[in-house]
């Protein structure tokens, strides 16, 4: 076969099957099944348009010994109230050592860009895995974006009836590196979830966590669980925020463990925690607990001298930021 053959984007079926090439990875997402691997099999950028996955157990990857680059460029991507450049819909899946390029040009206009929006996926699985996403113009932006989509209440209202409940979200990133002028997670709904970031490096000049929820109340017992496990991260604004917005928005709570990280903030009057909207002081302590041991903090002005929370969740809420 010509390098041109040999090369390219591959799907691997999970039954042995002679593996079939595509011209691009949108089209392997849509033609994949489910238990399927798409192998990247090229170095260097390709460039490629917002695609789907929507198979269960689907994993994408590197070739041995390739280090395939996926390129959004959106200058040629129509703009969209929310543009979705990879959804997720389904799931497991899983990605390994690939590295994700977005450019969003400064005069595109969309409300809101994620690079992968999860609607209804069970579990996404990050590792090894570089992400860049370059946003001059500032435009509203979250690598994760969670949320509770048309028609997504009333499925699961539907699968609650026959007793058979949607297991929680799960997310994990190890040993990746992000980096953009974005929110890492944008949360914007009220369901139970597990986030795990390890060996990770974070730079984002928004948050690391950012929760607006929704006008759903969370179910009784509902959490959304955040672990950090030896990340360095530094954000341009809080660690974590807060906002429920003027109604108010329903939010879920939260619980975080953090420990042996390394968490900073590029901003001068930055806080680890900040909380804003319409919702008394009260209700936001009910909402949050913080875990934490070996912690490095710097830039946070409202911890110079606290050292690491641990288990008291007094003293946090005592040195959140707290806006309307």
């Amino acid at each position: 076969a010509t390098s041109e053959e040999s090369n390219g984007v591959f799907v691997l079926a999970s039954d042995g099957s002679t593996a079939k090439r595509f011209p691009t990875l949108e089209a392997a997402c849509a033609a994949v099944a489910d238990g399927s691997v798409i192998e990247l099999k090229y170095n260097g950028r390709r460039s490629e348009k917002p695609l789907r996955v929507s198979k269960k157990n689907v994993t994408i990857r590197a070739a041995r010994g390739f280090h395939p680059i996926v390129e959004f460029a959106l200058g040629s991507v129509a703009s969209d109230a929310h543009l979705r450049l990879i959804g997720v819909s389904s799931g497991p899946v899983q990605i390994n050592n690939v590295t994700f390029e977005v450019s969003v040009p400064s005069f595109f206009a969309a409300d809101r860009i994620s690079l992968f929006a999860i609607d209804r996926a069970e579990k996404l699985r990050l590792q090894d895995v570089v992400i860049t996403l370059g946003n001059p113009g500032q435009r509203p932006a979250a690598l994760f974006d969670i949320s509770t989509e048309a028609g997504q209440m009333l499925a699961d209202m539907k699968m609650n009836t026959t007793g058979v409940a949607r297991d929680p979200l799960e997310i994990e990133l190890t040993e990746c590196f992000v980096r953009g002028h974005c929110d890492l997670i944008h949360v914007r709904n009220t369901k139970p979830g597990h986030l795990t970031l390890r060996d990770t490096a974070i730079a984002v000049d928004g948050s690391l966590l950012r929760i607006e929820g929704h006008s759903e109340k969370p179910a009784e017992q509902t959490r959304l669980d955040l672990r950090l496990e030896h990340v360095t991260a530094i954000v341009g604004q809080s660690l974590i925020r807060l906002d429920s917005g003027d109604l108010p928005r329903e939010l879920p709570p939260v619980a975080v463990e953090a420990r042996n990280n390394i968490l900073m903030t590029a901003s001068s009057n930055g806080s680890l925690v900040a909380m804003s909207g319409n919702t008394s002081e009260a209700d936001f302590r009910k909402l949050f607990v913080w875990s934490g041991g070996k912690n490095f903090y710097d830039g946070f002005d409202d911890w110079k001298t606290a050292g690491d929370v641990g288990a008291s969740n007094e003293k946090l809420f005592w040195l959140a930021d707290r806006s309307d």
